[in-house]
C-alpha cells in the first residue's frame, strides 16, 4: 500500500513537471513571435498609431 502511494505521488510529480515544461515552452514561443513581429514592424517602419492621432499631429 505504501509503495503504491509513492508510485502514485511520483507519477503525479512527473505529470506536473511535464505540464510546467510544456507551458513554459509555449510561453517562450509566444514571446519569441511577439519580439519577431515587433522587430519587423520597426524594421519596415510600420506605424502602429491610431489614424486619428496621425491626423491630429499633422494639424
Amino acid at each position: 500500500m505504501a509503495l503504491g502511494n509513492i508510485y502514485q505521488s511520483l507519477a503525479q510529480s512527473i505529470g506536473l513537471s511535464m505540464q510546467n515544461a510544456v507551458q513554459s515552452q509555449q510561453q517562450q514561443q509566444m514571446l519569441s513571435q511577439a519580439a519577431s513581429t515587433m522587430g519587423l514592424l520597426q524594421l519596415y517602419g510600420v506605424n502602429d498609431e491610431h489614424p486619428a492621432i496621425t491626423v491630429l499631429r499633422k494639424h
